[in-house]
């Protein structure tokens, strides 16, 4: 299965999103933990219309990431799951190319956190 190169160009750049969405997680949440010494609560979710709309511990931030990773595995596993069908190429870049739009918004969503 990992014989297929589109495959391997597929699971490496899902690494690299969700390794990069941990060390801004990790990031954003010693660099709050420092200047706010005492108080852990931070911005989760800002609404142009009505403003802050979320706030939470700080710990909540690593929902993000952590959400990205399972549906990282569920989109792998279903690939693998899918090796014997006819249409497995159709069927590996839709699950694979789904997985790595959805890490990218979800990476978004994460950076928006520190912005506001």
């Amino acid at each position: 299965m990992l014989k297929l190169q589109y495959i391997r160009i597929y699971l490496i750049i899902i690494i690299a999103i969700n390794l990069f969405m941990w060390l801004v997680a990790y990031s954003i949440y010693v660099n709050i933990n420092h200047n706010l010494a005492n108080n852990n609560l931070v911005v989760l979710h800002y609404n142009v219309d009505f403003g802050i709309d979320l706030i939470g511990n700080i710990k909540k931030m690593f929902i993000i990431p952590s959400l990205s990773l399972v549906i990282a595995f569920v989109n792998i596993a279903l690939t693998f799951l899918f090796t014997q069908y006819k249409h497995f190429k159709l069927i590996a870049h839709s699950l694979l190319g789904s997985c790595i739009i959805i890490s990218l918004f979800l990476s978004l969503a994460l950076t928006s956190i520190y912005l506001v």
